[in-house]
């Protein structure tokens, strides 16, 4: 996102104080929380949900790859939500996220659950995270001060992993105990409670339409800015090989620990 004195800010904005621990970055961090708790929650959930309800490892390949689909195009994405308000995107996301899932909850305790239901469920979940990732990531600098950047962005995330790892504690725990489908609708109130708390940060606003570039302008910057630097290259093509390798345990742990007789609390 460009230099923060381009933009305009909404009155309440903490961009002009010192502080790191201000009320949007307070606000901010939580919300962070409660997404990365809903999100771990949901890998062990959502695994369990799917084999309980289908028994069938292709539904769950299937689920899993309609919901990961969406996320290659983060880069078409991201330069749309760099030019606009960041805002709405990121609480409308967070709502639709919560009100998809508690939705399914409800399809399901009520017997009109249907595969499909679930495969477009997977879609549009995966299109809200793709929306809401750069949404965050472009927040962050108007939040803090840049004295404070570093040092904030450290302690999102390493709260982000520790939430992701008691969110699959608690997740298999959930699981376990009250089952995958209730356990998918705390998932859903937790993305919800996310929205809340985006919904009273002060965000930066829109850039000024003189200054703005065209769309594809920008996309071509971001490609050309990628292409100087081999090791963000490096970095990228890291990220995807291991998520690519470690993916499919989504499929094959779930049926693994059913068959050994541990479910989700293994």
């Amino acid at each position: 996102m460009g230099d923060v004195s381009n933009q305009k800010i909404e009155k309440g904005s903490s961009i002009s104080t010192n502080k790191l621990w201000n009320k949007n970055f307070i606000l901010f961090f939580i919300s962070t929380l409660q997404s990365s708790l809903g999100g771990a929650i949901s890998g062990v959930a959502l695994s369990f949900l799917i084999l309980k309800l289908t028994n069938s490892p292709k539904a769950m390949s299937i689920t899993l790859a309609l919901q990961f689909t969406p996320s290659l195009l983060t880069p078409i994405i991201a330069t749309f939500i760099d030019r606009n308000h960041l805002k709405p995107p990121l609480v409308v996301s967070s709502f639709l996220r919560g009100i998809i899932l508690i939705g399914l909850y409800v399809t399901i305790v009520l017997g009109f659950f249907n595969v499909y239901l679930l495969y477009l469920s997977a879609l549009l979940s995966g299109f809200l995270a793709a929306v809401a990732s750069p949404a965050i990531q472009s927040l962050v600098p108007s939040l803090i001060p840049k004295s404070n950047l570093v040092r904030g962005n450290s302690l999102i995330s390493m709260a982000n992993r520790g939430m992701s790892l008691i969110g699959i504690i608690s997740g298999g725990v959930l699981v376990g105990f009250i089952g995958p489908e209730l356990a998918i609708a705390i998932e859903g109130l937790c993305y919800i409670a996310a929205g809340f708390m985006l919904f009273f940060i002060a965000m930066n606003s829109f850039y000024n339409s003189k200054e703005k570039k065209s769309f594809y302008t920008d996309f071509l910057s971001g490609i050309k800015f990628i292409k100087t630097s081999t090791m963000l290259l490096m970095i990228m093509f890291s990220g995807f090989l291991a998520n690519a390798l470690m993916t499919p345990l989504g499929v094959l742990l779930p049926i693994h620990m059913k068959h050994i007789g541990r479910g989700a609390s293994g």
